[in-house]
Parts: structure tokens; C-alpha cells; sequence
């Protein structure tokens, strides 16, 4: 099993259920995020699915006082 970490080097951009593994909420809380434009992201057009760059969570963590391994 991967750490997130691992993960987050791996990928440009995370799905809502990765984010919310790595922030340790509920998979709906980081579309709330996503949807009040807290956390950006962009839409898959085929699966309207959000994905959320890696940079945009790791800047989306450091504004909001949240654990990150780059601190």
C-alpha cells in the first residue's frame, strides 16, 4: 500500500475520494470544498467526476492549518 505521499508524487491531480482519505473527511466534504471554490480543481466532462491538483491541495492544506508531509 502506498502512503499519500507516494501517491500525491504519482499524480497531477487527485479524485474527491483520494482528497478525502488524505484529509481524513468524508468524500462529500471535499465536494462541498469544491463547489464553494475553497478548493479548485476542475470537472471530468464524460463523468462530470472533480479532480483536484496536487498543488491545489497541498496550498488548499497550508491555508487551512492541515497536517502536510512538505511542511
Amino acid at each position: 500500500m502506498s502512503s499519500h505521499k507516494e501517491q500525491m508524487k504519482q499524480q497531477e491531480a487527485l479524485t474527491t475520494g483520494q482528497v478525502s482519505r488524505i484529509c481524513n473527511v468524508a468524500p462529500r466534504t471535499v465536494c462541498r470544498w469544491f463547489d464553494k471554490g475553497l478548493l479548485r480543481g476542475y470537472r471530468v466532462p464524460s463523468t462530470k467526476g472533480r479532480r483536484i491538483p496536487v498543488a491545489e491541495l497541498i496550498k488548499f492544506m497550508k491555508e487551512h492549518n492541515m497536517y502536510t508531509e512538505t511542511s
